[in-house]
């Protein structure tokens, strides 16, 4: 059995009121008999409900870095603090630049603390492609870019050597967990896009099969055009993929996310902090 559980999330758990939500995400998962943890929130509040659920993060086997922005690696120094052996993976890039958001003002920093991962260079595996992990697990980089990226994503900028350009987010990898019954894709933010993202996943795995996507899909409510992007995706999604369970939360506003579930249906879960499912090996 495959068990994922939602560490963190902005939405609160509607079961279990001390569950604390931020502005983050972290998902854990336990496949081929190791323990993984997928991001580590913006904060210690991953590590918080963690103890709620009885999980150790002493114990996590391996943490993946989805991207290089702090509501995604905020918690890393008290990960690094508590747990001395798991092996960190992240993209190659995901150091190279300073990364801020335009929706502030002024413009704020969501960089990565740099210092972290240099500090541990000896646990660091950086990925420059596709790299499986264990038998069932593989991070995927993105290659497909068939589908527009999310419209938010023009609120992000990267600076290197002191110029300013927009991210075009190399440094984002998605985690497949491969099952009998199909791909069960993580993807945290999605800034390469929801249906680019499903599409790279099936190109590395060799397989059409989508169990699952669960992630954030980077669709803001205040700025863009919103509904039309959220309708289109999740138009797509049904058309191309009627059987796959869509599991959207953290960068994902609450517009889209009732836009989605209109049309997707019973195939459509909303993420919340302690949020948790199994599937079959």
């Amino acid at each position: 059995m495959i068990k994922i559980g939602v560490l963190v999330d902005n939405r609160i758990s509607p079961q279990r009121d001390c569950m604390l939500p931020e502005h983050g995400l972290s998902i854990y998962f336990e496949a081929n008999g190791r323990t993984w943890l997928y991001d580590v929130g913006a904060s210690d509040a991953f590590a918080k409900n963690a103890k709620v659920l009885d999980l150790d993060i002493k114990e996590i086997d391996t943490l993946i870095l989805s991207h290089a922005h702090n509501d995604h690696t905020g918690g890393l120094s008290y990960f690094l603090g508590k747990n001395k052996n798991a092996e960190i993976v992240a993209q190659e890039t995901i150091d190279d630049k300073d990364y801020f958001s335009l929706s502030h003002d002024p413009m704020k920093n969501i960089s990565i603390d740099h210092t972290l991962l240099k500090d541990i260079g000896d646990r660091v595996c950086y990925v420059k492609d596709n790299k499986w992990l264990s038998e069932n697990v593989v991070v995927v980089r993105n290659t497909i870019f068939d589908y527009p990226k999310p419209e938010a994503n023009s609120e992000l900028i990267s600076v290197s050597d002191g110029a300013f350009s927009a991210d075009n987010f190399e440094h984002e990898i998605a985690v497949v967990i491969c099952t009998t019954n199909g791909l069960v894709i993580l993807s945290a933010c999605s800034h390469n896009g929801v249906l680019n993202i499903i599409e790279s996943c099936k190109k590395a795995t060799n397989e059409d099969r989508v169990l699952a996507f669960i992630g954030g899909a980077h669709i803001k409510d205040k700025h863009f055009n919103c509904e039309n992007e959220s309708k289109k995706i999740a138009e797509i999604l049904l058309k191309k993929y009627p059987e796959t369970k869509i599991v959207l939360g953290h960068c994902t506003g609450n517009k889209a996310l009732k836009i989605m579930s209109n049309i997707l249906g019973d195939n459509f879960i909303s993420l919340y902090s302690g949020w948790s499912c199994s599937f079959l090996k």
